[in-house]
């Protein structure tokens, strides 16, 4: 049975892709085209619904701190096992990324 394939923009150069379903992309990305290095996210845009807002700035300081741990969690995040036991015992193996570079938060 043929593989489903796909075509992948990513920084305007197009791959085509012949993955399994349920492969997942940091898979295809990683192991079948190569591609590593550093990911930037320039531009966040966010939808919510919090009904009346009284403090404006704690509004924006949530969804960014929501953004900043969604984002750790997608690079950062890691279990490594042993000989069937986990490595990381506590919270001071967490590593949150941080915005350094100025992402813009629509």
């Amino acid at each position: 049975m043929a593989m489903p394939k796909h075509t992948l923009n990513i920084n305007k150069t197009s791959y085509d892709v012949e993955v399994a379903a349920g492969t997942s992309l940091l898979w295809v990305l990683r192991e079948d085209l190569r591609l590593t290095g550093t990911i930037k996210a320039h531009h966040f845009w966010i939808a919510l619904d919090v009904g009346m807002i009284i403090q404006p700035n704690n509004v924006k300081a949530q969804m960014e701190g929501g953004i900043i741990m969604d984002m750790s969690s997608v690079l950062k995040e890691q279990i490594t096992i042993v000989d069937g036991q986990i490595q990381q015992s506590n919270f001071h193996y967490y590593s949150l990324g941080y915005n350094t570079r100025g992402s813009r938060q629509h």
